[in-house]
Formats: structure tokens, C-alpha cells, sequence
């Protein structure tokens, strides 16, 4: 039995995809690692230059909701 021809990769949601996710996990992860030298620049304590990552985190969330709706109808149908 041959197996049917699938349908093309939603092509233009892929990069859009792909560079949301990246920007998203770089610029959570990233500040973690120079929270101190953050919190003496901005002369804040720690625990305040956590909670803009906090903040970054949630509006990522936020952002995440829409984008995933939007592109929701790009899905490549499974092999059956």
C-alpha cells in the first residue's frame, strides 16, 4: 500500500514560529544569569531586578495565547 503524499509544511508560520520561540527563551533565560550586575546598574535590589523578568515572563505568556490561535489553522494533517 503506498503511502499517501503529504501536505507541504505551513512554510510561512515556521520562521514565525521559530523566531518567537527563540526570542522568547533567550531574553527569559538570559537576564537570569546577570541579575546582580542588573541590580547594581539599575540600583535596585536583586529581588526587584528578578521581578522584571517576572514581568517579561508574563507578557511572553500573554503574547503566546494569540500567536498560537493565530496560526493554529497551518496544521499538517497526521499519517493515517
Amino acid at each position: 500500500m503506498p503511502l499517501a503524499d503529504p501536505s507541504p509544511l505551513p512554510r510561512p508560520a515556521l520562521p514565525a514560529l521559530s523566531t518567537a520561540g527563540f526570542v522568547t527563551v533567550m531574553t527569559e533565560a538570559l537576564p537570569t544569569g546577570v541579575l546582580p550586575a542588573m541590580s547594581t546598574d539599575l540600583g535596585v535590589s536583586r529581588s526587584g531586578a528578578g521581578q522584571s523578568v517576572t514581568l517579561h515572563a508574563a507578557g511572553s505568556l500573554t503574547a503566546a495565547i494569540p500567536l498560537t490561535t493565530a496560526t493554529a489553522g497551518n496544521r499538517v494533517p497526521g499519517r493515517r
